[in-house]
């Protein structure tokens, strides 16, 4: 809440224009937020309070002041709350344990506090706030303060916290002047009693002590305040300074000089046996004595200053002003003294003590406050420097012993870096130069008492107090020095001369006056005092003096200088560097010799004890300090960083100049380790002039505006640094100072190793080195030796033996390893020459091995000189081969560290660099591709290193900068130079990472390619556009060509890419091009176009624009980003993007937003990168949490959903829904046209998150061995997603069918991450980290979870089909090639993956599970996906497994994954009878477990036959057992089991839970099951069965409807129709079917328990529509031509007696009226019946609207056979429609209502085949062409399509219907080209001509029908392949409801309807299923079947029999 209200608070001070209502919403949002809170816990509203002041500053800070009369009033009530919070506390301590207070630690309590006061302080600060609104802020501030004060002895965390904010950040209290004088005064007199009339302070020690030192901090942080604000006198001032001091002297003086006269300090030793006493109680704490004296420096020196530059410019009349100066001198000389006295007693004690260690803590702290004191007092009293000097001197020298005796205590660094042992004292062997390192080589460009200047010393640095005091002393001391110089320069020349003097003797004197010079800015004039002041004094003839004080004021020297060159004083610094060069370059003098490596002694050792006189011509020297000299030149050059350019060359040119000269002057080989010591100096200079020189390299002059002279001039400064750069290779070559040989030599130098530091410092100097050219070496092979020789000569002469050429190329073999046969090595190099390659081995290697990535990447990669000596040779010259070698092992050293460095590296900075070096090193492999010399060799060897480089990392393929320098060498290629030939490797390799990028990642690929072509700098010569235009067309065919085999690339082809992108993105460029031309001149394009482009796509998403408008706009804000990004609304539009897809989530606009992703990412930079990605994340998230595509709340399927068969599933008895076009019939059609356009949104969203999981695939594919630190930051946020998107797989992932692709492609991303991160461990040693186990169960947990699902299915086009399969078969692949490793098993339960389940003993067989059931899947969907190759789809695993192996695998889903999984199993596998036999042994067994009973699946393996044969008591656990599904309840109740009286109840029990409409399909059967109902058959009061019936009619009128009309069907036919009056010639009397009694007396049941509403809806209902049919009879005796008008006459008479009735088929369509005219009487031998029409207001999705139904009121025909047919049918459309099929059928709605008579609808615009064979002549194509036009027409095509898809479904349900009797009568085609089947009285076995069977095809698919099918009858066009694929998709689908739809047959069996009355049509309808194949089988076996019915001839026969028997048209 915090974070968003300060966000709130930003953008609102942003707004333009800012209205007071916003700002009003803001503060009363953030009042509520503080009061909601407050209502919480008392301590709650002051912790709000401090919460709320942040955003109300913020705003009132970033709007400059705007509205203060509305936010200022709030900020003062919130501080308010906050001190009405304090007094509670106050009030009530114990409240504070049940507070807020309490509960919040006293570290949040500080924090909240501090931020307060920042940004209260900046309000204050503002110049635009008026003074009354600072006034308010400031008072009630104060009110907190005083109110802190007055209960601050108090402890609780907020008045902790709080304390310790005041005490120790000394932020600036956010009050006024005013406020300030008036709150320090209360506290001076109030609680420190420190203004008193008598002078002296009114309080005790004791009473100070109580009071804490809160009030002392406090009143020295009001102090300047108060004093500025002019409302505190001077003599309040004074009192208050003085009365401090007295305070301090009063707490010490028990201490230091008590009463007996002997200092208590001592008696703390002796009177304490322990060696650590622990501090008296009089004692006071540092920091308490510390704030007192805080309080006195702050008054005394504010009022100095103030008063006493006042009294100055009076001339110093004023008496304030001389009392001001009085004050501040008599606070400074109590301080001091009281230091003094600290320091005498711990020289009493002794360092080390517990008791000397708190003085000097007390004496450091009142130093500190010294400082400004003495600072002033130089500054302003003239008497200042000759009254303190000695003083601070005297002090001076005895902290300065002090140190160094700390620095041999135990422990000490002096002990720890002792060679000769622990706690050695001065005096015994140590290593000097370190203890001078430690103790006086300080940096004096910084304060010294500064913790950050100490900081570097290490962790000891708080056990080294006296130490710390010495450098706080010296800068006071030095203070005061520079002070003075500037009041009087003349005055400070004697009085510093002593110090001067004294500067051998105490080592603490020449660190101090370096600091005085850098306090006066290195003035030149006190430079050139000091210096040879110094430099004399170190030369003087003194006896005794020690090394060490040499060593400070070498190091002191340095700094001096240091502050001199940069402040612009050349004198000071030349003067210093001269005299440190000439000491290096005279070894042999004194000092010289104690300060250097190199020794003449025979024994190193013991001339470098101390005390030891080391023996020479000028100046006796005790002891040594080697290195000195170099740590000084190093401290010298580390410290010009920042100085004039010309000053680092300088310095570079001196070090360069004394390392060849000193190369030159060795006086014996020990001198050689001073040699390497000056590699650390030379490499800072070297890295000094670089970055220099690169920062003044945009405003340098151009050559053109230099004088000849200057260039000459820096030309020969050029050659000489060149030529002194070989000369130091050349010697670090031969001495090997980096260490860079296999084995060290012996022969240099008496220690044999140099130190380890010299290799980085080697590194620097390498880094930095130029290229070592001799002259542009294009000198012919003698000429170039020549030149060498004149170089080199003198020195491999000087070198001696080190310098012969065996020597030299020994040396060359040691650097680079080759084999001593290898051809071109063989021969002997001239001495010069190997030097020559000596130098650049060393050199190159060097800096591949030991420099800075971040230096290579500044400069250029280790490689590339080489490369370019190489480039300038010739092959087979003198020297050839050995470059070539170079060349070759600097590569190989320099990727050998890249590659060992990614694994080890882990700041972000570092990882960037080593980025930053791989791509430049590609880079400059790329461009040695092309061949620049004659030199043809170098462009082969650069592709042989460039492809080792690819290699081992692949990343840099997707570099956007390697891509750039591919085209620019390929463009070279193309216009090199005449006559030079090319070899077009360039080329060759841009095409090569082109094809492969493009296949692995291709969204990068080709929004890298579009920056290249639109931003891609110009290449020098020519046009970037050209060149880029000149490549374009054949790359993106590479592209075109590669990204085809990328896994995901069915997704990319909806996708805009190629050319089309590039122009897209250039379009939208240009749109906010232009959209910054029309900016006013007064605003900024960067601010103000983002901004407009945010405020659009915004606008756009809240008014619902169109997806293509939203597109728009969308792909403009992206462009705005690229365009501006650094537009300050860069990051909220960055938002804006990420979001704005998850509100319209659609796999459109996830198109459009995964092209503007890749374009940021491509565009921007790795900031941007980094944002978008982790907004993504968020938004991700997001879609997790609000169900959305991939994880939306999506049944399991169609047809096996518990709770929502409706959708599927039609409402009337016998009902098969709407009628044709999907308009009538019933309640069912629109609910199915809704469910249609719900899988059709929920599988577009999947597709979006499959775009996205595409998305994150490349991106992660692409950033997978990245180097830089965007690998890290990129992996954790794609982590986050996954793993939120698996937390939880079976609550968050959706059931959706056609979600199988995105699924699994994201369980691929999860499991390539985790072996990525299980790999980098392994390879580090390590196990594999926890949330990479985790998310490794995660994805196995997901993976499984999808076969606990129903097998569905989902069409789509082949390309999304095809990725389905191509992701699960990828993942099969990855999980059958790893092993996945398994949490540890100690962790506590639950797990956190699999839940209360105990967990799995290993991961193996769960893979091996999961394994088989991908492998089962991959089979399946490659049936699906190319039906017309399924059989060539191999077999899946699962066909080879043996039943034991089936059984383990179902042990293993049980017990060790989830039971659901097991039972899924057997519907997965019906074919395999060992799962159901295990399984059922398994649910037996576990039957009384809840987490079996909550699986209503399971209950159809516990009903069994055998089970309820055997009266099993485990059937009594189905009445606690989960309630089925309908279509499953209606399965179990039509098995052999449903019987049984606890499955039966079980069955009735799972119906209750349904929808009494959703039950009403069907009636049918459960009417039949009322003969097995007990109670009903004997005539009791009914049965299980019955009872659900009368209830459910009690609560629908539709289900009471439909119930009466089944019971009058199914019960006793009226007294005609066992005498009618026309007898048919095969008529019979019907037969009692053994439920006549039991339908009549459950119909006169239910009729007589209704009443109410629904009783007379029924009757109201029922008698409306049997009046309409009882027309039919009244029209048979009436004669034919009269029978219409008749009709209409009769229709007249029935009247609609309620307004809410509907037409029985279809109870959402509203009769309105009958329409009588459209009374239609019809033939039939024995009825009349009659076609009627209604007015219906008929209800759907869209709404209500009018139409017109018609339907048949049939008399004298059973219409229950085709209630079962399409009961069939109907269920086959809801399989077509769930598996998203565009296969039609129009079950049209039939409702039986009596004996032989019932109620069909009729199908709309329709006409049968044989009423338009009657109209047309010709077939079926003429037929088409007359109502669609010709063939390849638009509207002839879509007919032909529908024709198709209707045909491919009535193909599939007609087979297996089993239907016959196909004739053209029985055909209809309706007004859209659909082709329907009606009249089923042919089903299941019987035909026509007492089962003659003559319609033996196994559908009717006739000539005429292939026609339009088949263009051309080849059986392979693509509409007839098409129409094979849907009809076995269709087949496939329909397997899945196989068990409902034989449930449902068979439920009728004892219906005696004719269908049942020949052989066995429950088994053969099973069988047509063949549920013993799999689904690849099925799917062959059912091509087979279309084949065979290819215009069978039977099917054309049986139309020739019906057309010459009833004239029906063939």
């Amino acid at each position: 809440m915090v974070r968003a209200q300060q966000e709130w608070a930003e953008d609102l001070a942003e707004r333009q224009p800012l209205s007071a209502e916003d700002v009003s919403a803001f503060v009363n949002s953030v009042a509520s937020s503080m009061a909601a809170a407050a209502n919480v816990r008392p301590g709650e509203g002051a912790a709000a309070a401090l919460e709320s002041l942040v955003p109300l500053s913020l705003f009132l800070s970033k709007s400059l002041g705007k509205f203060p009369d509305v936010v200022v009033p709030s900020i003062v009530h919130a501080l308010q709350a906050v001190v009405d919070g304090i007094e509670a506390l106050a009030a009530d301590p114990e409240s504070a344990t049940t507070s807020a207070d309490g509960l919040l630690p006293a570290s949040r309590w500080g924090a909240l506090l501090a931020r307060t006061m920042t940004e209260l302080d900046a309000v204050l600060s503002l110049l635009l706030l008026h003074a009354e609104w600072k006034a308010q802020i400031s008072g009630a501030f104060s009110t907190l303060l005083r109110q802190l004060l007055a209960v601050q002895q108090q402890e609780t965390p907020m008045l902790s916290g709080f304390r310790a904010t005041l005490l120790g950040d000394r932020r600036r209290l956010p009050l006024v002047g005013a406020d300030a004088a008036q709150l320090f005064l209360h506290i001076s007199e109030t609680h420190l009693g420190l203004l008193s009339s008598s002078g002296t302070p009114a309080a005790s020690a004791s009473k100070w002590r109580r009071a804490g030192d809160l009030p002392w901090s406090l009143a020295g942080q009001l102090a300047p305040l108060a004093l500025s604000s002019g409302q505190l006198s001077a003599g309040q001032a004074s009192r208050v300074a003085l009365g401090a001091c007295a305070a301090i002297e009063q707490l010490l003086r028990p201490v230091l000089v008590p009463d007996d006269g002997a200092s208590e300090a001592s008696a703390f030793v002796q009177g304490s046996s322990s060696p650590h006493p622990h501090p008296p109680a009089a004692l006071p704490t540092p920091a308490f004595v510390t704030s007192i004296a805080s309080l006195a420096s702050q008054t005394a020196c504010s009022l100095g200053e103030q008063l006493g530059a006042d009294g100055s410019s009076n001339g110093g009349s004023t008496s304030n002003g001389g009392a001001g100066l009085a004050a501040a001198a008599s606070v400074a000389d109590t301080l001091l003294s009281v230091c003094e006295d600290c320091v005498a007693a711990v020289v009493e004690l002794g360092v080390g003590d517990r008791a000397s260690d708190a003085l000097l803590a007390i004496c450091l702290g009142i130093s500190r406050q010294l400082l400004p004191l003495l600072a002033t007092e130089g500054q302003l009293d003239g008497n200042a420097l000759a009254d303190l000097l000695p003083r601070l001197q005297a002090l001076l020298s005895g902290t300065a012993r002090l140190s160094e005796l700390e620095y041999f205590l135990p422990g000490g660094e002096g002990t720890t870096r002792q060679p000769g042992g622990a706690g050695s004292p001065p005096g015994t062997l140590h290593d000097a130069e370190v203890k001078v390192k430690s103790l006086w080589v300080w940096d004096l460009s910084r304060d010294l008492s500064e913790v950050a200047a100490g900081a570097e010393q290490g962790p000891n640095l708080r056990k080294r107090p006296a130490w710390w005091l010495t450098r706080t002393l010296s800068e006071g001391t030095a203070c005061l020095l520079a002070a003075s110089w500037r009041r009087s320069p003349a005055a400070i020349t004697t009085t510093f001369v002593p110090l001067a003097g004294s500067a051998l003797d105490r080592p603490e004197a020449v660190p101090t006056l370096g600091r005085m010079l850098a306090l006066a800015g290195g003035d030149e004039a006190l430079a050139r005092l000091v210096v040879p002041l110094l430099r004399d004094v170190l030369a003087s003839q003194t006896s005794g003096a020690d090394a060490e004080a040499y060593a400070v004021a070498a190091h002191s020297l340095a700094s001096m200088a240091v502050c001199c060159a940069v402040n612009g004083r050349r004198w000071g610094y030349d003067t210093v560097v001269d005299l440190l060069i000439k000491l290096y370059k005279v070894p042999n003098f004194s000092i010289s010799r104690a300060l250097l490596h190199g020794t003449d002694a025979a024994s190193p050792a013991t001339s470098a004890a101390k005390g030891a006189p080391a023996q020479g011509p000028d100046v006796p020297i005790t002891g040594r300090c080697p290195g000195a000299l170099a740590d000084a030149l190093l401290r010298l050059a580390e410290g010009l960083r920042g100085a004039p350019l010309v000053v680092l060359k300088d310095l570079r040119t001196r070090l360069l100049t004394l390392f060849t000269d000193f190369a030159l002057i060795l006086p014996n080989p020990t001198y050689v380790k001073d040699l390497g010591a000056l590699l650390p100096a030379l490499g800072a200079a070297g890295e000094a002039v670089h970055t220099a020189a690169a920062g003044v390299m945009s405003t340098s002059q151009s050559a053109a505006d230099l004088s000849l002279d200057a260039l000459n001039t820096a030309q020969e400064e050029d050659l000489l640094v060149l030529k002194l750069f070989r000369q130091l290779w050349l010697y670090c070559g031969v001495y090997d100072f980096a260490g860079l040989k296999a084995a060290a030599s012996a022969q240099h130098g008496s220690s044999g190793r140099w130190p380890a530091e010299w290799r980085q410092a080697a590194g620097r100097v390498a880094a930095v080195s130029p290229l070592l050219i001799v002259g542009w070496e294009q000198y012919k092979p003698d000429e170039l030796l020549e030149s060498l020789t004149s170089e080199f000569g003198s020195r491999l002469a000087k070198l001696g033996p080190l310098g012969e050429s065996a020597a030299l190329t020994s040396a060359l073999f040691a650097l680079l390893g080759p084999d001593l046969a290898a051809p071109g090595l063989k021969a002997q190099l001239p001495a010069p020459m190997a030097a020559h390659l000596l130098t650049q081995a060393a050199k190159s290697l060097c800096r591949a091995r030991f420099s800075s990535y971040e230096a290579c990447a500044e400069g250029s990669v280790p490689v590339y000189a080489p490369l370019r000596h190489l480039q300038l040779a010739l092959p087979g010259s003198s020297g050839y081969a050995w470059q070539q070698l170079v060349a070759q092992q600097v590569f190989g050293a320099f990727k050998s560290r890249l590659a060992a460095d990614r694994l080890s590296l882990s700041r972000p900075a570092e990882r960037d660099a080593l980025d930053a070096c791989a791509q430049q090193l590609a880079q400059v492999l790329v461009s040695y591709l092309v061949q620049q010399g004659p030199n043809a060799e170098v462009p082969r060897l650069a592709d042989r290193l460039l492809a080792v480089l690819l290699e081992e990392f692949p990343a840099l393929q997707y570099k956007r900068d390697v891509l750039a320098a591919m085209f620019e060498a390929a463009h070279q290629e193309e216009a090199g130079p005449d006559g030079l030939p090319q070899q077009r490797l360039a080329f060759a390799w841009l095409s090569r990472l082109l094809q492969q990028t493009a296949a692995e990642a291709p969204g990068p690929t080709e929004a890298n390619l579009c920056e290249q072509m639109q931003g891609a700098p110009a290449i020098p010569g020519d046009d970037a556009a050209e060149v880029m235009g000149r490549y374009m067309p054949e790359v993106l065919q590479m592209v075109r060509t590669a990204r085809e085999r990328f896994p995901m690339a069915a997704l990319h082809r909806r996708m805009v890419r190629g050319a089309m992108a590039w122009s897209t993105k250039l379009h939208f460029l240009g749109r906010v091009a232009g959209l910054a031309e029309s900016c006013g001149a007064e605003d900024s394009p960067s601010a103000c176009v983002p901004l407009q482009c945010a405020k659009m796509l915004s606008g756009a998403l809240r008014q619902r624009h169109t997806d293509r408008a939203l597109a728009d706009l969308y792909l403009q804000a992206a462009a705005a980003l690229v365009r501006y990004p650094g537009s300050p609304v860069s990051r909220q539009l960055l938002r804006l993007l990420c979001w704005v897809p998850t509100k319209r989530f659609s796999a459109a606009v996830m198109r459009v937003a995964v092209l503007a992703w890749h374009w940021v990412m491509a565009a921007g930079g790795q900031e941007a990168q980094v944002a978008l990605l982790a907004e993504q994340a968020e938004a991700w998230c997001f879609t997790v949490r609000a169900r959305l595509g991939l994880f939306a709340d999506a049944a399991p399927g169609p047809l096996h959903a518990p709770a929502a068969p409706s959708a599927e599933l039609p409402t009337g008895v016998g009902s098969g829904g709407g009628g044709g076009g999907g308009d009538g019939g019933g309640k069912d059609p629109a609910r199915l046209h809704m469910h249609a356009a719900d899988v059709a949104a929920a599988a577009d969203a999947v597709e979006a998150h499959h775009l996205w999981v595409a998305f994150l695939w490349e991106v992660t594919l692409q950033l997978r061995h990245d180097l830089s630190s965007l690998r890290g930051q990129v992996a954790g946020t794609v982590w986050r997603q996954l793993s939120t998107a698996l937390h939880d797989p079976s609550a968050s992932l959706t059931a959706l069918p056609a979600s199988a692709g995105a699924r699994f492609r994201l369980l691929a991303l999860a499991l390539s991450l985790c072996l990525e991160q299980h790999g980098a461990a392994s390879r580090r040693n390590k196990p594999c980290p926890l949330p990479v186990l985790l998310l490794y169960e995660q994805v196995l947990a997901a993976a499984l979870q999808w076969f606990e699902l129903p097998e569905a299915w989902h069409d789509g086009d082949g390309d999304m089909l095809r990725e389905a399969l191509g992701a699960v078969r990828q993942f099969a692949e990855m999980v059958g090639t790893c092993q996945l490793p398994q949490l540890p098993r100690d962790l506590p339960p639950p797990h956190p993956v699999w839940g209360p389940m105990p967990a799995p003993r290993s991961n193996e067989a769960r893979q091996a599970l999961l394994a088989m059931l991908l492998s089962a899947e991959v089979e399946r969907l490659a049936a699906w996906a190319d039906p017309l190759a399924a059989g060539s789809v191999p077999p899946s695993a699962a066909t080879s497994l043996s039943a034991g192996q089936w059984a383990a695998h179902v042990r293993t889903a049980w017990a060790e994954v989830c039971p659901r999984l097991a039972v899924a199993l057997a519907r997965r596998f019906p074919q395999v009878p060992a799962i159901k036999g295990e399984l059922q042994r398994l649910v037996a067994l576990d039957a009384g477990q809840e987490a079996v009973q909550s699986l209503p699946e399971a209950a159809l393996l516990l009903a069994t036959p055998a089970a309820a044969k055997a009266n099993a008591p485990q059937l009594q656990h189905l009445a606690e057992w989960a309630p089925l599904p309908l279509l499953e309840a209606m399965e179990l109740a039509g098995g052999a089991a449903g019987r049984h009286p606890a499955v039966l109840a079980y069955v009735m029990r799972s119906l209750e839970a349904c929808l009494p409409e959703e039950v009403a399909f069907f009636l049918p059967q459960l009417v039949q099951l009322l003969r097995f109902d007990q109670g009903s058959s004997g005539g009791g009061s009914g049965g299980l069965v019955e009872r659900f019936l009368l209830d459910a009619a009690a609560r629908s009128v539709y289900f009471a409807h439909m119930l009466v009309c089944q019971l009058l069907s199914e019960g006793t036919p009226p007294d005609e129709a066992f005498n009618p009056a026309v007898k048919r010639s095969n008529w019979a009397p019907p037969a009692d079917t053994g439920l006549w009694g039991i339908a009549d007396r459950v119909r006169q049941r239910l009729l007589a328990e209704l009443h109410g509403d629904v009783q007379e809806r029924l009757e109201a209902e029922l008698s409306f529509f049997n009046a309409v049919t009882e027309v039919s009879g009244k029209l048979y005796p009436v004669p034919k031509d009269e029978r219409k008008a008749a009709a209409v006459r009769f229709l007249h008479q029935v009247a609609l007696p309620r307004t809410d009735l509907y037409i029985p088929t279809n109870p959402d369509c509203r009769v309105v009226a009958l329409i009588p005219e459209s009374a239609a009487p019809m033939q039939s031998a024995a009825k009349c019946p009659i076609l009627a029409a209604f007015l219906c207001e008929q209800s759907d999705e869209l709404g209500s609207h009018e139409k017109v139904q018609a339907c048949i009121f049939k008399v004298g025909d059973d219409c229950r056979q085709d209630v079962l047919a399409l009961q069939v049918m109907r269920l086959l459309k809801g399989a077509f429609d769930g598996a998203g099929l565009p296969l039609y059928l129009a079950p049209y709605g039939v409702v039986p209502t009596g004996h032989e008579q019932g109620i069909i609808e009729v199908i709309p615009q329709s006409k049968s085949r044989a009423q338009l064979g009657e109209m047309f002549d010709g077939g079926l194509l003429e037929i088409f062409q007359h109502e669609f036009g010709l063939p390849g027409s638009r509207r002839f095509e879509a007919a032909r399509q529908r024709f198709l898809e209707s045909t491919a479904a009535y193909s599939v349900a007609s087979y297996l219907l089993w239907a016959k009797d196909r004739h053209n009568g029985n055909l209809m085609l309706d007004n859209q080209g659909r082709f329907l089947h009606i009249d089923f009285g042919y089903i299941l076995g019987i035909s026509p001509g007492g089962n003659l069977g003559f319609e033996t095809a196994p559908f009717k698919l006739s000539y005429e029908m292939t026609q339009l099918l088949d263009p051309g009858a080849t059986r392979d066009s693509p509409t007839f392949r098409r129409f094979m694929e849907l009809t076995i998709r269709g087949f496939l689908a329909a397997r899945s409801v196989a068990g409902s739809i034989v449930a449902v047959v068979s439920m009728m069996v004892p219906s005696q309807l004719p269908c049942f009355s020949h052989g066995k049509p429950v088994d053969s309808l099973r069988a047509r299923f063949r549920l013993d194949l799999s689904d690849a089988a099925a799917a062959a076996y059912m091509q087979g079947l279309v084949l065979r019915s290819y215009d069978k001839w039977t099917t054309g026969g049986y139309d020739y029999i019906q057309y010459l028997q009833n004239a029906i048209p063939k």
